[in-house]
Formats: C-alpha cells, sequence, structure tokens
C-alpha cells in the first residue's frame, strides 16, 4: 500500500493506537504525511473492525492488515476480553493519562473517562486440536474511572 494509502484507511477510523520511535499513545486526531516518518505502528480501530499498519525499522515498508478478513472465515474463532488501562487516577485528568509505573500517556477524548480497553482475540485449532491465537484487535474503550479528588 502506498502511504497515501494507509493514510485513507487509517483516517476512515476515529479511534487510533500509534507508536512512533520516541513515543506510544491513543488519539482520535488525524494522521498526517509527516507523521509517517517516525511511526512504526498505528491500529486504528471501532466496536466492529482494526486497520492495521506495522513495520519493524524505519527502513521498512510498511505491513498491513484488515481485521475483517476473519469474518468470513469458519476456522477462525473469536472471544472479547476487556483489560484495565494501566492509570494512576491521583495524577490523571481527563486524556491525560500517567501510568502507575510512570509515564504518561493520551486517550482519545470520547475515552477521556475510560478505564478499560476491549479487546477481541482470535483464535484457530491446530492438526492436534490445540487452539492458538493467532491476532487480535483493539475494539474500544469501556467503563468509567473514578479521579481522584
Amino acid at each position: 500500500m502506498t502511504h497515501e494509502d494507509i493514510l485513507k484507511a487509517v483516517n476512515a477510523y476515529t479511534d487510533k493506537m500509534v507508536i512512533f520511535t520516541d513515543k506510544a499513545d491513543f488519539t482520535d486526531q488525524p494522521l498526517k504525511e509527516e507523521d509517517l516518518g517516525t511511526l512504526l505502528e498505528v491500529r486504528a480501530f471501532s466496536r466492529d473492525s482494526e486497520f492495521r499498519a506495522f513495520r519493524s525499522t524505519l527502513e521498512e515498508d510498511f505491513v498491513c492488515s484488515d481485521s475483517t478478513a476473519y469474518e468470513n472465515d469458519d476456522k477462525v474463532f473469536s472471544f472479547t476480553r476487556t483489560h484495565f488501562l494501566d492509570i494512576d487516577t491521583t495524577q490523571s485528568k481527563g486524556c491525560n493519562v500517567h501510568a502507575t509505573g510512570g509515564g504518561s500517556y493520551q486517550l482519545p477524548a470520547a475515552a477521556a473517562k475510560a478505564e478499560k480497553l476491549k479487546v477481541v482475540y482470535y483464535y484457530s485449532f491446530d492438526d492436534e486440536g490445540i487452539a492458538r491465537t493467532i491476532d487480535w484487535r483493539l475494539a474500544g474503550f469501556e467503563g468509567t474511572r473514578k479521579e481522584a479528588d
């Protein structure tokens, strides 16, 4: 995919998880061409699907995937879990979140008070009948955290 195609696919979603060479964040802002210079991974997601573009180094081309590829595969199954976000409620306000172990990150405006991240896991069974996770995707934010007074 060209950079233009990637930006079009990513910006069709509101929520994104972005990993740059120097930081990781959630955002609801559109990605721009200049963002791709230091971008290693983006997961643009909604409750129903996810578009992912990633690379291991800046010299590599992006590898892209779309979670809808699993929808019509009768050998792929899914389950959903929610995971608590690492949030120090004594230091966090709104979208600006501080982690309990240090560091900070942003949440999209619509998820400013979220306490959990929803994740869909895809799995299949090998020839011996053993289940293995083959992929996962982000599917939104849930819950409402209480901030310290």
